[in-house]
This record gives structure tokens, C-alpha cells and sequence, in this order.
């Protein structure tokens, strides 16, 4: 896999592995061809920096989605998107400025989002589901 920089960024998959990163739909399938010359078929997509990351960070990622615009990302940021909407504006815009460890990990800020939601919220559990 190539090391990640500031470019949009492709995935080549098959319905549910990564195997190639590229920042075009053509350079992730000559990466996924390096590795595995025998795959076929394989689609293209545009990966979320999040998910570029993880993919070059960890040679695969096994467990990303595509977003309701049709990228590919990583199941937190999928969930991160299905909660959005649903949120507190104070808390969600406060960690959005405020709370750095969650700025590019959608993970963390979406835990650190249920425990000032329970803060805030008198124990009420956040549900988005």
C-alpha cells in the first residue's frame, strides 16, 4: 500500500475487502494488483481520508461503508454520519472546536459525544439507531 498525503483517494474493493489505495480509480487497482494479480472485478470508490489512513495504516480495513453521498469510509465515521443529525448542537459544536483527540477520528468523538450527552442530560442515553 502507498503512504497517505494530502490527495482524494480511491479504494479497489470487492464487496467487502480493500485491497488497493491509489489517488485514482486506476492507481488502486494497479495497488491491488501488486499484491493479488489474481482478482477480478474489482470496483473503485472515493475512500474518506479517515479511511485512507486506516488503509494504509493497518494494509486493509475490515470494516468500512459507503456514505449516503456514495464514498467509501470507516464504520465510525458511518455511524458518526447516522447521528449527526440527531445531536445537540452546543455539545456537537463544542467538540467539533473544542475537543482535538476526536477532530480526525470520528470514534472518539462520537464516545466523547455520549458522555457529554449524559452529562448534559441528566443520565439519558444517546440513541441514533
Amino acid at each position: 500500500m502507498k503512504k497517505l498525503s494530502k490527495y482524494t483517494y480511491y479504494i479497489a474493493h470487492d464487496i467487502g475487502t480493500i485491497y488497493g489505495l491509489g489517488r485514482s480509480p486506476e492507481e488502486a487497482i494497479v495497488d491491488a494488483l501488486e499484491e493479488c494479480p489474481d482478482l477480478l472485478d474489482l470496483d473503485t470508490v472515493e475512500a474518506s481520508e479517515e479511511l485512507a489512513k486506516q488503509t494504509c495504516l493497518e494494509g486493509g480495513c475490515f470494516g468500512w461503508c459507503l456514505s449516503m453521498r456514495g464514498h467509501a469510509m470507516t464504520m465510525a465515521e458511518g455511524e458518526l454520519e447516522k447521528a449527526v443529525p440527531l445531536m445537540d448542537d452546543a455539545i456537537r459544536e463544542d467538540l467539533h472546536f473544542n475537543y482535538e483527540p476526536g477532530y480526525r477520528d470520528s470514534g472518539r468523538f462520537l464516545a466523547e459525544y455520549h458522555v457529554r450527552h449524559l452529562e448534559k442530560f441528566n443520565g439519558e442515553v444517546f440513541s441514533y439507531d
